[in-house]
């Protein structure tokens, strides 16, 4: 896909040297519909949307969104007074952002995903009040000053702040480690590592024709074992999964609580780091945002 995409890039601009330059990409996993581009350095994100089209292009029409992963917020909106639909319905997203829309500080905003109802809101029928999140754009990071705003929805005031989010796990989509993210990585913003073998300077499609034991295998496909780089590392058993899989035993008490919910982690692609707020000290526990 992204040699495909690379080709669409340069047919786009019509340059040999595109302004902006795709090092890798891969998906999730195995069962997810999300893909996760890296490119070269750190281009400016209205420079990437620029090219939108083209970088999508292989993925078919109207399929995939491209969604930076630094630069954006999630919002968690509580307190939100509830009225269903005769067949007892929630109102749908579209619903949600026409009323929302009624407040000034959020038209427009660079909505990126929602709002979504919480689940606890969607599986209790007795509430009257209930929450929702959305994912907006932020590379400016405005939203702090928008969210002391008051806000109003189906008559009643809001209350808006950052949701804070439970993520499995930090693995960088450049080196593929477990202790950072890619806008942690220390090594070069060109710097590669394939996930297949661990070794640097090229990708995972790559891999083919750059496998440390290439003259072994028995076709023109790599037949080596799986075997993570990561649990090597770590002096465990690495055999029988690779270092980017969600089945990978280092992952499994891995928990990460950002301090807000600035995305940290590669492409879907990138522009500026965000400066994640100051934490107030409290005692309690933070609510998950499905809890709400």
């Amino acid at each position: 896909m992204t040699h495909q995409s690379e080709a669409c890039l340069r047919q786009a601009v019509g340059e040999a040297s595109p302004p902006i330059s795709i090092l890798a990409g891969r998906w999730w996993s195995p069962l997810s519909s999300n893909f996760t581009i890296t490119l070269a350095g750190r281009p400016n994100t209205n420079l990437v949307r620029k090219y939108r089209e083209a970088i999508l292009k292989p993925f078919g029409p109207n399929i995939f969104n491209l969604v930076p992963n630094e630069g954006q917020t999630r919002l968690a909106f509580t307190n939100v007074p509830i009225y269903r639909h005769k067949d007892g319905s929630l109102p749908t997203s579209k619903e949600l952002l026409t009323e929302l829309g009624r407040n000034l500080p959020y038209r427009d905003c660079g909505i990126i995903e929602g709002p979504v109802w919480t689940k606890a809101t969607l599986e209790d029928s007795t509430k009257e009040k209930g929450a929702f999140t959305m994912i907006l754009s932020d590379p400016n990071r405005k939203l702090g000053g928008i969210i002391r705003k008051p806000a109003y929805m189906f008559g009643g005031r809001l209350t808006v702040h950052f949701a804070t989010r439970f993520i499995p796990f930090k693995q960088c989509t450049r080196c593929h480690v477990l202790s950072h993210t890619t806008d942690e990585c220390r090594r070069p913003a060109d710097y590669v590592r394939c996930h297949i073998c661990g070794q640097p300077r090229h990708t995972a499609a790559e891999h083919r024709t750059k496998c440390p034991n290439v003259r072994q295998h028995r076709g023109l496909l790599c037949n080596c074992p799986q075997k993570c780089f990561n649990c090597v590392y770590a002096n465990r058993p690495g055999t029988g999964h690779l270092a980017i899989d969600e089945t990978c035993p280092l992952k499994k008490n891995m928990r990460h609580t950002p301090l807000s919910s600035q995305s940290s982690d590669a492409v879907q692609p990138s522009s500026t780091t965000p400066t994640a707020p100051t934490p107030i000290p409290t005692t309690k526990t933070p609510a998950r945002v499905d809890d709400l």
